[in-house]
């Protein structure tokens, strides 16, 4: 199994029943919320930038308005608490999300992993354990 540096940002919109308007000079009124994760830490194949990467981002989110969670080095039940409840915010009304990645992924069986801090991971067919399968985001 071969793992590789992944860089995942989903912006999710969600549509209320007021449609924003089209000008570009107007500022967006809905809310804004994001989950920044950044996994650095790992004990085989540690990473450099995932955590500098997830610290610039949040700090780039903030100045346009976004309300932030952000994660580093972060292991799975911590990272599926925080999507489960980053989903939960978002299907509290319209607004805007964005999830950010930075860390190890890798795609098996045509679905793609994002792996935490700690995933003991030896064989393909523990990755739906060991790690968070990227649709859980958009689910």
């Amino acid at each position: 199994m071969h793992y590789r540096m992944l860089y995942l940002l989903v912006a999710l919109l969600t549509v209320g029943a007021a449609h924003a308007q089209q000008d570009r000079n107007l500022m967006v009124s809905e809310p804004r919320v994001a989950l920044v994760i950044g996994n650095s830490a790992y004990q085989t194949g540690s990473l450099k930038n995932p955590t500098n990467d997830a610290d610039d981002i949040a700090v780039a989110l903030q100045g346009l308005g976004f309300r932030v969670t952000k994660l580093k080095n972060a292991g799975n039940r911590e990272m599926v608490e925080a999507i489960n409840r980053f989903g939960q915010e978002l299907r509290k009304g319209s607004g805007v999300g964005l999830f950010f990645f930075a860390g190890h992924g890798v795609q098996s069986r045509g679905r793609n992993f994002l792996i935490p801090v700690g995933a003991n991971i030896g064989a393909e067919d523990q990755l739906e354990f060991e790690s968070v399968d990227a649709n859980r985001v958009l689910a």
